[in-house]
């Protein structure tokens, strides 16, 4: 079994760990158990098959099948501890599971590569007062296993329906930030008043006061909206190509002119793409914040506290006594859908499932009870392949490597979103990408300067699929296949009762796309269901005028409206206090 993996790897063949554990299964094996307590104080177990080998190169693959394993876990839950039982008659086994502890940098204080996630989860048991994260190798079984149930509340949709209401008196901001643009929304006592999208690259910025000011910028934008909504500097100001000076000098400006007439938000909400708990943004190793993660003349973790108050900055926005609500982009989405079932009277007894397909991939999950678990969720950060390997050897930031730029393994940002996009665009029709790239001796990348050519290429691909080009199509189909392996991932470790997923994003605006999305996933998931957030999902009153708007979309700028309602909902929602 193994010598044919590693042969079909070394021929640039992906090897699924999905398919390496079930085959793994079914061959001569021993059976490790990994055992996980989460910052909160929850337990989980996983059985995981290893196979025996006779070899070094075999050797090898059994130990990136373990780090696949540690690494998902840890991606998926964050974790106050993390041990490994092996059997007292695999001291082999017992060695391999050893290493680990060097692969992930337990006893580093700056760790990179796989050691990104025991970074995520240090900060997270900070946060909870547990110290940092505990790594363990056991000989042995554990005591227990525990795998926890979700409880149910059928009042669920009834709960979510009261937010529309109250959503429908005062004025809200919902803020949706993603990887390459912002885009927001604010109503008025049920009006939705206005919409904007706004383009940026926080992966260059070297201080984290660029980032966080973009935000509150547009807050402060949409706060005028109720004043100036007829005035052409604000509408100048909502165009997408605005740019942050000339947004800055108007709202300045604006702010002076009312002085006391300024209002003030009665809540806002805001989707953001890190790892995010009670509020406070608390991962640190995205994507967007790269430059400042690299600037060498900050110290990154006094940076990481000022975007983990981002809550608190937005805070004099609003009336007194409101709290910023704050959630992942994955669970705004789960939120997000739940609100919008809730309006079609829908059940949610099993809760509601969702991604966001983008930039990235986001990741979220509303359980039944309708809290938001304490969980990293970071879903892109995947580790699904463990072949490939001539893939491997180009630089991350080249469009044909399956190497993350985020943390420098094959990780599933590779696989899914748009960075996946244009490197099956390169591998099936090069000149597919004609007039997007950037050439610098052998590296090949997207350009992202002087103009950032991401979102353009990303438009070409889906349109050139829509035209039926059978290269472009099999892209989008192929990206379907890897949501696919990573739902099987997903069912594996966190055990989603249901089995319908609502997809988000920019992939979703094309129904060729989508369609396209939906063959792949359902040649690996035949039983999952794959459900567009565009108009058919549109049942809420907020969302109901989005989808009647023209020059805009319930795809895209769904994850905003939705965060209007999470923005009303000034109820604990955090599972660690239930």
């Amino acid at each position: 079994m193994l010598q044919e993996r590693i042969r079909q790897a070394g021929k640039g063949l992906p090897l699924w760990i999905g398919d390496f554990r079930e085959e793994a299964r079914l061959a001569e094996h021993a059976e490790l158990v990994l055992v996980l307590e989460t910052p909160n104080g929850e337990e989980r177990s996983f059985l995981w098959p290893v196979p025996f080998w006779k070899s070094e190169d075999e050797r090898r693959l059994i130990l990136a099948y373990l780090a696949a394993a540690v690494f998902n876990t840890l991606s998926c839950f964050g974790g106050a501890s993390l041990t490994l039982y092996v059997p007292a008659s695999s001291p082999e086994l017992l060695s391999v599971a050893e290493e680990l502890r060097a692969l992930f940098q337990i006893d580093s204080q700056k760790r990179s590569g796989y050691g990104k996630v025991v970074q995520i989860s240090d900060r997270l048991c900070r946060a909870s007062g547990k110290g940092r994260f505990q790594f363990r190798v056991r000989v042995g079984a554990p005591v227990r296993t525990v795998s926890e149930k979700t409880p149910s509340e059928a009042a669920l949709s009834s709960r979510l329906r009261r937010l529309t209401g109250k959503a429908a008196r005062g004025l809200y901001c919902g803020i949706d930030v993603g990887g390459t643009d912002i885009k927001a929304a604010v109503s008025l006592d049920g009006r939705l008043l206005c919409t904007k999208e706004y383009d940026w690259n926080p992966a260059s910025f070297s201080t984290m006061e660029e980032l966080t000011e973009s935000v509150v910028l547009l807050a402060r934008l949409l706060r005028l909206a109720p004043c100036l909504s007829d005035r052409a500097e604000f509408a100048s100001a909502l165009r997408k190509d605005a740019d942050l000076a000339g947004m800055r000098a108007f709202v300045t400006q604006a702010e002076r002119g009312l002085t006391e007439a300024l209002p003030c938000f009665d809540g806002i909400g805001l989707s953001f793409p890190d790892v995010v708990v009670k509020d406070r943004i608390l991962g640190g190793e995205t994507p967007k914040t790269k430059g400042i993660r690299e600037n060498r003349t900050l110290d990154y973790e006094a940076e990481l506290q000022k975007l983990s108050r981002l809550g608190e900055t937005l805070a004099p926005l609003c009336r007194a006594g409101v709290r910023v609500r704050i959630t992942n982009d994955g669970n705004a989405a789960a939120f997000t859908s739940a609100v919008e079932m809730a309006c079609q009277d829908q059940a949610l007894d099993g809760g509601v499932f969702a991604h966001s397909l983008g930039t990235d991939l986001g990741t979220g999950w509303l359980p039944p009870d309708g809290s938001f678990r304490p969980y990293v969720l970071e879903m892109y950060d995947f580790f699904l392949d463990l072949g490939s390997f001539h893939q491997r050897i180009f630089a991350p930031e080249d469009v044909r490597s399956s190497l993350s730029e985020n943390s420098g393994l094959p990780d599933a940002r590779k696989y899914l979103g748009q960075a996946a996009a244009f490197r099956y665009a390169y591998e099936k029709k090069p000149s597919l990408l004609e007039g997007f790239l950037s050439y610098s001796g052998d590296k090949i990348t997207l350009s992202t300067a002087p103009v950032d050519q991401r979102k353009p290429c990303l438009e070409h691909l889906m349109q050139q699929a829509e035209q039926g080009d059978a290269e472009a199509c099999e892209i989008f189909r192929q990206i379907g296949r890897n949501l696919g392996q990573i739902s099987r991932e997903i069912a594996f470790l966190l055990q989603p009762e249901v089995e319908r997923r609502y997809l988000f994003g920019r992939f979703v605006k094309s129904p060729r796309c989508f369609r396209l999305l939906q063959e792949g996933c359902g040649e690996i998931m035949p039983s999952l269901t794959l459900c567009p957030a565009d108009a058919s999902l549109a049942s809420s009153p907020l969302m109901r005028q989005l989808a009647q708007q023209s020059g805009v979309t319930v795809a895209q700028f769904g994850q905003a409206v939705g965060a209007i309602y999470l923005g009303a909902y000034q109820e604990d929602m955090d599972h660690e206090t239930k």
